[in-house]
């Protein structure tokens, strides 16, 4: 049966894959380099999926669900690990409990001093409050590292609420994941949602004629503001979160996620359009 690649979802997916090429191409990655993570990756969520479903997982279940081959199928599963939630993500999830829990706050509401060189002191329980899964010592020394706490004595002060990763690749491309994974659910719920549900916050802000000399106040303002509404937010949702808060019988679990990000381009690149010959194909000039 012939298949129709310029249905709405192959488009989608072909704009959807665009940034991802052009991030793979700059760096001078191969095309077998990227199908070799993409059967990894199909595999990896073929497992997720099934397990949610309660279904049986088997390695020719996988290679039929995949396209993957079943030799494939077995290396990828015997061999390569699932990526864990990061560093990153724990230690944001630590200070956000640490500033919106009572028991580690000051009457003011303001994140307290906590004792942290036992493992039954309160950081350390702090931790284990986030995950079971890292060692307190490790998410210590990230935080003291990002020049997130104060040392004073034999106890720790929460110095930001903010954790910036920007200079960690790692870390940072972590979070890019999660957000694009978070994106993108949204924006489904929204197109396949009836009109009684609120719709997720889908929004877009964008002038493209900007002047140059305006770039520093204007990076500094959406800097500002964006750490602002984040901070009401996470103020807001943990009068909601079952982990902070008391209230027997009700029914938890549900995610919800804000992302906010800023981005100043100079210029944009060259866009291609099917029937353009190549070398009509304008090039950005060198300055």
């Amino acid at each position: 049966m012939a298949r129709d690649f310029n249905s709405i979802h192959h488009r989608a997916l072909r704009l959807m894959l665009r940034p991802l090429v052009r991030f793979w191409l700059r760096r001078g990655e191969s095309l077998q380099n990227f199908i070799h993570s993409l059967k990894v990756v199909f595999v990896e969520v073929a497992v997720e999926e099934f397990a949610a479903a309660g279904s049986k997982i088997n390695y020719s279940r996988l290679s039929a669900a995949t396209g993957v081959s079943r030799p494939d199928v077995t290396q990828i599963v015997k061999f390569n690990k699932p990526p864990d939630r990061s560093a990153a993500d724990i230690v944001t999830r630590v200070i956000n409990r640490w500033a919106n829990q009572p028991e580690f706050c000051r009457k003011d509401g303001r994140p307290r001093s906590l004792s942290y060189q036992t493992s039954g002191s309160e950081f350390h329980r702090l931790v284990r409050m986030v995950s079971k899964d890292v060692k307190p010592g490790s998410i210590l020394s990230a935080m003291e590292h990002a020049n997130l706490i104060v040392k004073d004595g034999t106890a720790i002060a929460l110095k930001s609420l903010t954790h910036d990763i920007s200079q960690n690749e790692e870390q940072a491309f972590d979070i890019l994941a999660r957000d694009m994974q978070s994106l993108l659910n949204a924006v489904q719920e929204n197109i396949h949602s009836s009109e009684q549900v609120s719709p997720n916050m889908h929004l877009r802000t964008e002038f493209d004629n900007i002047f140059v000399s305006d770039i520093p106040k204007i990076r500094k303002w959406l800097w500002r503001e964006g750490k602002a509404f984040h901070k009401r937010a996470r103020a807001f949702l943990s009068k909601s979160d079952k982990d902070i808060n008391e209230r027997p019988n009700e029914e938890a679990g549900v995610t919800v996620s804000i992302t906010a990000f800023s981005c100043v381009l100079k210029e944009q690149g060259p866009s291609w359009h099917v029937g353009t010959p190549i070398e009509e194909v304008k090039t950005r000039k060198s300055k």
